[in-house]
């Protein structure tokens, strides 16, 4: 699996079901670091997409 940080501003709404499989594939414990990254990124992207959306 090739590691990509993602551009919120890149984000597409197509592209937010991977927050949701990103959280099925978090281990329950020793998360790793790139793992709670991605997710951030994911959730900063869709708030401001909604954000967005709102104005």
């Amino acid at each position: 699996m090739s590691e990509r940080f993602l551009n919120p501003f890149e984000m597409t709404p197509e592209q937010l079901p991977q927050i949701e499989e990103l959280k099925k594939r978090l281990p329950a414990h020793s998360v790793p670091p790139a793992m709670f990254q991605e997710l951030d990124d994911l959730e900063v992207a869709l708030a401001k997409e909604k954000e967005r959306k709102h104005a």
